[in-house]
């Protein structure tokens, strides 16, 4: 199956583009905020569900919109948000799922080459340690 036939299926079934070969790890119902105009930085939220017996790890995220992707985790420390780099990969354990989401994890594009507007989309490639890579144009939305 060619991507956009699988991108156009996955996305009309609710989740968002498994690579080929890889059923087991799934993005569900991603999307980035829209910027403001002049930002650097977007987020990046959805649900990553690992389907498979074996755990695994989100080592990379990265697109041609960003200099660079890092996953941040959102920590409260005496009222005062903060975000910090999960270092070594974000951990998909078997059979679970992980809540990319705004006030708590979440994919941070940095280095942003332009505005990101309602209705836009952005391309990303996610990189897994033991399953196959997922390709996806993911939508851009306010909120």
């Amino acid at each position: 199956m060619n991507g956009s036939v699988g991108f156009l299926l996955a996305t009309a079934l609710g989740v968002t583009a498994c690579g080929e070969g890889s059923p087991g790890i799934a993005l569900q119902e991603p999307w980035i905020r829209a910027t403001a105009p002049f930002a650097n930085t977007a987020a990046l939220y959805t649900t990553i569900r690992n389907s498979t017996a074996v755990d695994d790890r989100l080592l990379t995220i990265d697109s041609p919109s960003c200099e660079e992707f890092e996953v941040h985790r959102t920590e409260l420390d005496r009222g005062t948000a903060s975000m910090t780099s999960i270092e070594g990969g974000l951990r998909i354990d078997a059979g679970a799922s992980v809540l990319l989401e705004p006030g708590g994890t979440h994919g941070m594009c940095l280095g942003l080459a332009g505005n990101l507007s309602d209705g836009d989309e952005v391309r990303l490639r996610l990189t897994f340690q033991n399953s196959e890579s997922i390709s996806v144009l993911v939508p851009v939305r306010r909120n």
